[in-house]
């Protein structure tokens, strides 16, 4: 959601080329006390565990929820807003995009091509209830209509959909959190061609306390997800999960941060195609703020699923693996800023045990002119996927481009273009290309 030309970050905001949580930073909210120095330091150590949240899938849900709740309180408390009663504010805004799509079914042979209408309106509350305790709801809620294939038309919830509690008690903060969404964009899932909707609705209540002792700030939470999916095709898909994280950072340098971390849990489907199965995994991670504009974070870890051998796409027995991933952010300027990252990850795939994927990814950001900034990414994707007696091995490339600017003091606009390339190796049929252009008016009331 736009606000003026600033970021409201109180709303859920549509995620472009999504399934890949890229660069989650977390941040804690700040109690109103004189010395923020050891909350600065809960800051950098979050950030430091959240670089690349996509390793296995209990770390993943974990840090994503965890860096959902946790903006700087003094930050929310000096956004702008529609509404004020005393300490509440509330801050309203709505948006009308216009989309054309020249694949919208993923397909490689008779894509079907759209112009799809999507009015969005964007809420966010934030109430300091006492000095130490504050909640926090944000709520991106629209529609999506396909001109031509309006058996595709379909509700949207954006991510970032959150409600949050935040308590403080001298070093313990706590947050109490429920994060939700519901999309239906295939592009979200690699493994997926030749289809228009694929998701569904997922939730996510948790708990995370986090522990201030200066020099070692200790974590620990837990988060219950749901997933039930929207379509008949994928609801084998649907399911349970229950996760724990563990983690310990520790201030190695006054510009360095290292620390461990622990996760896992169970997952049930509600059918039994694919198997349940029990998830650990166990890593480290450091960051290190070489210079004022350069910044390093790198993870690596190891995981373990333990699969129940049940379901015609079951696993088979213990899989093991590694994760890993290398961030480098570089800003020479205020008007210019890079980032590029590469890694290897697994997560459940859609029609088998797991997906074994490497990645890579940069950005550039320019601000052009003072009020006018253009924003390009690219992302590229090599992963391996089991399919019964099959294994699909497919490459995916992503770009993006978008154009913002301020028409008024609380209208802003911003053109976007997206590309997605998709080639498997198990069929060209699951092949496809796609473009997608997007004008995006948000007015802040």
């Amino acid at each position: 959601m736009k606000s003026g030309g600033r970021k409201t970050e109180v709303r859920g905001q549509r995620a472009e080329g999504r399934g890949r949580k890229s660069e989650v930073r977390g941040q804690c909210l700040r109690p109103p006390t004189s010395d923020l120095r050891p909350l600065c330091f809960i800051c950098a150590a979050l950030a430091a565990a959240g670089g690349s949240a996509s390793a296995q899938d209990a770390l993943r849900l974990s840090l994503s929820c965890q860096s959902a709740a946790s903006q700087p309180r003094l930050e929310l408390e000096n956004q702008p807003y529609t509404v004020r009663w005393g300490d509440l504010k509330v801050l309203a805004s709505a948006s009308l995009d216009g989309e054309w799509n020249d694949n919208v079914n993923l397909a490689h042979a008779d894509p079907q091509q759209d112009f799809i209408i999507r009015p969005l309106a964007n809420f966010g509350v934030f109430w300091p209830v006492t000095e130490l305790n504050a909640l926090t709801f944000s709520l991106g809620a629209g529609y999506e209509k396909f001109v031509s294939h309006d058996q595709y038309d379909r509700p949207l919830i954006t991510p970032g959909s959150a409600l949050t509690w935040d308590i403080f008690t001298k070093n313990l903060r706590i947050n109490l959190h429920d994060q939700f969404s519901y999309e239906q964009d295939p592009t979200a899932w690699g493994a997926i061609s030749r289809t228009a909707r694929a998701g569904g609705l997922d939730n996510t209540l948790g708990a995370m306390a986090v522990w201030d002792l200066h020099d070692v700030v200790l974590s620990f939470g837990y988060d219950h997800f749901n997933f039930v999916s929207s379509s008949s095709t994928y609801d084998y898909l649907s399911r349970a999960s229950d996760f724990l994280l563990l983690r310990a950072v520790f201030k190695v340098h006054p510009a360095a941060t290292a620390g461990l971390e622990l996760s896992g849990g169970p997952t049930a489907y509600d059918q039994k195609l694919l198997s349940d199965n029990v998830t650990a995994s166990a890593g480290g991670f450091a960051e290190w703020q070489a210079t004022e504009v350069i910044k390093l974070l790198a993870r690596l870890g190891f995981y373990q699923y333990s699969f129940s051998n049940e379901g015609a796409a079951a696993g088979s027995g213990d899989q093991s693996g590694y994760y890993a991933s290398l961030n480098l952010s570089y800003r020479p300027s205020p008007k210019i800023s890079y980032s590029v990252e590469g890694g290897h990850e697994a997560f459940m795939g859609n029609s088998s045990a797991l997906t074994d994927q490497y990645y890579g990814t940069a950005s550039v950001n320019w601000r052009l002119i003072e009020h006018i900034s253009l924003s390009t990414s690219v992302r590229y994707e090599t992963a391996t996927q089991p399919i019964g007696p099959f294994r699909d091995n497919y490459d995916r490339v992503s770009a993006n481009l978008r154009l913002s600017c301020p028409i008024k003091q609380k209208l802003t606009a911003s053109l976007n273009y997206r590309y997605w390339l998709k080639t498997s190796g198990l069929s060209q049929f699951l092949d496809y290309e796609q473009n997608c252009l997007t004008l995006h008016p948000a007015y802040q009331f």
